[in-house]
Order: C-alpha cells, then structure tokens, then sequence
C-alpha cells in the first residue's frame, strides 16, 4: 500500500519539480540571454513561439518523469499488470498536481474540471508508456528512444489541447 501512495505522489513531485524547472528556465533565459521565455501563452505569440514552449515544458515533464521512472517506480514493476497501476498512479499524481495549479491560478474552475480529463489521460498513457519500456538495469542509450517518443506525444497533446480549449 505503501509504494502505492508513494508513486502518486512522486507523480506530484514531478509536477512540481517541473514547474521549479521551468521558472529555473525562464530566469536563466532571461539574465543571460535576454530572452523573454515564460511558460505561459499570450494572445500575441506566434505558432512557433508556442510549439517552443511546448516542446521545452515536455521536454522537462519528460525528463523528470524518465528520472522517477528509472530510479524508482520501474522497482516495483514485477508484471505487466503493475505497469497499468503504478503508470496511473503517477499519472495521476501528476495531472492533479496540475489541475490544483490550474485551481489557485484561476486557469480553470471547478466547474469546468471535467476539461482537465484530457490532461490527466496524458500523463497516465505516458506514464504507462515509459514505465512498460523502462526498466532499471536499461542504460540510457536504450531509453532515449521512448524518451524523445514522449516528449514528441506530450507535445503534440498539449498542441492539440492547445488549438481546442484556448
């Protein structure tokens, strides 16, 4: 049981970690490049613009996950059936650490919760995705290919959500 409540909150840890990230990210891009890169979509971003933001807040969800995928939860994957739940429970962990800054940000009411359905069956299919391929005795070399799948998927998602619900 109590791997269980641990891997949903390591998906939590994820989400929070990433946001730590991203503003990491954005301070950096702008004391030392001079380049405004906050994660958040203006009115007045081109395409490009918001397919780089995108691919750089997946690419750093991903990386994260991969990290508590491989040092973590891939130890108590024993069968294919472990892989559904523990990949749900961090998924889960995940999407709602989300959904709870979407909360506080006013992003989204609790009204309009059911919107965040589509966010939390991403994280749960990828986090089933990399957990399936994953394993702990893999070196890196041999994850990079599922890595840069889900950074490709969570991209795209996240364009698709993007074009339907902005």
């Amino acid at each position: 049981m109590m791997k269980f409540i641990e891997t949903l909150f390591l998906g939590m840890l994820i989400a929070c970690t990433a946001l730590i990230a991203q503003v990491f990210v954005t301070v950096i891009a702008e004391l030392f490049f001079r380049i405004t890169f906050v994660f958040q979509y203006l009115p007045t971003d081109t395409l490009s613009h918001i397919i780089l933001l995108m691919l750089a807040a997946a690419t750093i969800e991903e990386l994260l996950r991969y990290l508590i995928i491989k040092k973590r939860t891939s130890l108590h994957v024993s069968n294919v059936s472990s892989v559904f739940i523990y990949g749900a429970l961090l998924g889960i962990g995940f999407a709602s650490f989300e959904a709870l800054l979407a909360l506080f940000d006013n992003t989204i009411s609790i009204s309009n919760l059911f919107m965040f359905a589509p966010v939390l069956i991403i994280h749960i299919s990828l986090s089933i995705f990399l957990l399936f391929f994953i394993k702990s005795d893999n070196k890196i070399s041999q994850d990079a290919l599922y890595i840069v799948a889900s950074i490709i998927i969570h991209t795209l998602s996240n364009l698709t959500l993007f074009y339907f619900f902005a």
